[in-house]
Formats: structure tokens, C-alpha cells, sequence
């Protein structure tokens, strides 16, 4: 299968792109949508600008220890005790790219 991905930021294009869902007029197999225009960051009612708070995000980002959270020790212990991803096969719940 082809991966075929579609955006919405901002209510407005959420709201034309499930309507086109709802018409059957989208072809994508993934569909994206944000209700903040520049995502949650500088999104509607934040307390800090788009620039500041992305600037925070990307600081806090660099300190992480791990730069994927599949790669966190925490989160890894998270998913193997949680009954139903278990179901679902620890290993293929840390795909790291699709595979078609």
C-alpha cells in the first residue's frame, strides 16, 4: 500500500477536509488535522507567542536524553505493561519508518 498523506491546520481547513472525507473526495490513507493554526505552539489561546514558544519546545527538545521517544527507557516500560498494546505485539508498536 502507498502511503498517501493530507494536512488540515486551522478549524477551518479541518472542518473542508472532513467534509471532503465525509464526500468520499480524499484520496489519502492518513489524514492529519490541527485545530491550532502553527499546531498546539503559538496556537489559539496561548499564553506566549508562536516565535517564544517554539524557541521553549526546540530548547527543552535539545535536552532530552533520547530524541525519539520510542528510544525512552520510561516509555518502553510504559508500552510493555499496558494490557492492550501487548495484544497488539510490543514490536510492531516501535515501527520507526513505514514500510509499504
Amino acid at each position: 500500500m502507498k502511503f498517501r498523506a493530507i494536512q488540515a491546520e486551522g478549524v477551518s481547513e479541518c472542518r473542508s477536509l472532513l467534509e471532503k472525507l465525509r464526500d468520499g473526495d480524499i484520496s489519502a490513507n492518513f489524514i492529519e488535522g490541527m485545530g491550532c493554526t502553527c499546531g498546539c505552539v503559538g496556537g489559539p489561546r496561548t499564553n506566549v507567542g508562536a516565535g517564544d514558544g517554539k524557541k521553549s519546545v526546540n530548547s527543552y527538545a535539545s535536552e532530552a536524553e533520547t530524541g525519539n521517544p520510542i528510544d525512552n527507557d520510561a516509555v518502553k516500560h510504559l508500552l510493555k505493561h499496558l494490557k492492550e498494546l501487548e495484544k497488539t505485539g510490543f514490536d510492531q508498536l516501535l515501527l520507526r519508518q513505514y514500510k509499504p
